[in-house]
């Protein structure tokens, strides 16, 4: 689990002076830092490591008129949790590192102008003087690359948008869901619109070498977008295998028209609902669906 800086707390100076920041409550971000640390998760703090570094960083973190981190801070993200990836699973990742790069306060990269852009003005505001270091991932083809499935919010875009970290470390059934809600990495899948609601999320979970869950500060609230609290209660038996993949199918046929005009037709001829024939359709594929 990644936990993602919000721009916010990390600069809380430029805030408007109504707002109160020392005197602030506890939030969801200190509760779930303290109980991930008690229950000895596996989280990388990148909150913590932004804030401690932040007066020493020979370059901006976060962009002036971006919302996300910087192309550099997500190097040293990088840097961060794929080492921590390796120690925790034994797993040898491919080797990159830095190389000199370029400063340009002109032509940002990726996200470090979101909410510039987003801004539409007539006149761009002016940008600090942003750098980007080359990253050289080093080939090694005795080296197979683990699959990697990831849930979070947009922070997670920035490990191809920025610098291609997904695709060079991990291998080909790597995937990306967006809020736990669609396909959106690699971007041959993108235009598929997979809804990961249509997935098996236990086959698809345990397929993969890695699970990455990463959310921002502010997102706390949602950890893991319903992906965790959907897949425990399979685990749990508080909902069972069986019928998770009942639901699975259930709502494949009510997103396939064809599919769902063959059973409204046998619900004719069978004089019951469709909500009824649904079920048993779906109940039908699970019980095939090895034979």
């Amino acid at each position: 689990m990644l936990i993602a800086p919000g721009k916010v707390s990390f600069m809380p100076e430029n805030l408007p002076s109504y707002i109160d920041v020392k005197n602030a409550k506890t939030n969801n971000y200190d509760l779930f830092a303290e109980e991930m640390t008690k229950q000895n998760a596996n989280v990388v703090d990148i909150r913590k490591y932004f804030l401690k570094i932040k007066s020493t960083s020979k370059y901006p973190l976060f962009p002036k008129c971006g919302t996300h981190w910087s192309g550099y801070g997500l190097t040293l993200v990088a840097d961060t949790l794929f080492k921590y990836i390796e120690n925790k699973s034994g797993m040898d990742l491919v080797n990159f590192h830095l190389e000199q790069g370029n400063s340009t306060d002109e032509n940002l990269r990726f996200t470090d102008d979101d909410i510039g852009k987003g801004m539409n003005l007539l006149w761009d505001i002016p940008s600090w003087e942003m750098y980007y270091p080359n990253v050289i991932f080093e080939k090694d083809e005795t080296k197979k690359k683990p699959d990697i499935l990831t849930i979070g919010d947009s922070f997670n875009q920035s490990f191809w948008g920025f610098y291609p970290y997904f695709s060079e470390l991990f291998g080909s059934n790597s995937q990306f869901w967006y809020y736990n809600k669609i396909v959106s990495w690699p971007d041959s899948l993108v235009e598929k619109y997979i809804d990961t609601e249509k997935l098996d999320i236990v086959k698809e979970t345990e397929s993969r070498n890695i699970i990455l869950i990463v959310t921002t500060e502010h997102n706390i609230v949602n950890f893991g977008f319903g992906y965790i609290d959907k897949l425990y209660s399979i685990y749990s038996g508080t909902i069972s295998a069986q019928e998770e993949k009942i639901k699975l199918y259930e709502n494949n046929i009510k997103n396939d028209p064809k599919w769902l005009e063959s059973v409204r037709k046998k619900a004719l001829e069978k004089n019951i609902t469709l909500d009824e024939m649904i079920h048993m359709d779906a109940i039908w594929m699970v019980e095939n669906e090895t034979k």
